[in-house]
């Protein structure tokens, strides 16, 4: 890739990103004070390639990770309960939900989903990071993050040349 088009593709990263932003404040999810969160979906579906066939995928897993983080809440709210205290209740709520989570989606075959374990995690952390609430707001942010993502991407098609066939 030239230079001259990581450039143009960098200037539209920023004018999507910006747009994006703009929107998102302007909409009623901007009271929730989450916008961060589509930089947690983004660059994890970015960087697996922001790839359409994948974006389903990216959003459905996402969704996925609130229930997951939700788990994780429980679990060490439980542990918790027994008399563990937060450190320990919150490792034994990883040693049991972490293998789980992972089993689940890098098990899951291509043809489901559910199958981006990094988006699984992106969403536990987001859930973490609200103790459990705003799950709509967030489900809804991390989602968004993953269709600017593809927006993105998709603006390299417009500064690379589409590569010759050979003969």
């Amino acid at each position: 890739m030239s230079k001259k088009v990581v450039v143009l593709w960098c200037l539209w990263i920023g004018l999507v990103v910006a747009l994006f932003a703009f929107a998102y404040l302007a909409s009623p999810l901007a009271k929730y004070g989450v916008m961060w969160m589509s930089f947690v979906s983004m660059p994890l579906y970015f960087a697996a390639g922001a790839e359409l066939k994948d974006l389903a995928s990216f959003c459905a897993t996402n969704i996925a990770g609130l229930v997951w983080g939700l788990f994780y809440l429980f679990l060490i709210g439980v542990f918790s309960k027994l008399g563990l205290s937060a450190p320990l209740a919150t490792a034994a709520t990883i040693t049991i939900a972490t293998p789980s989570c992972c089993i689940a989606h890098m098990l899951v075959p291509d043809k489901y989903l559910v199958n981006k374990l990094a988006a699984a995690f992106g969403a536990i952390a987001c859930v973490f990071s609200q103790n459990g609430g705003n799950l709509v707001p967030t489900g809804l942010t991390l989602v968004a993050g993953v269709v600017v993502g593809l927006l993105c991407k998709a603006g390299l098609g417009f500064f690379q040349k589409p590569a010759r066939a050979e003969a």
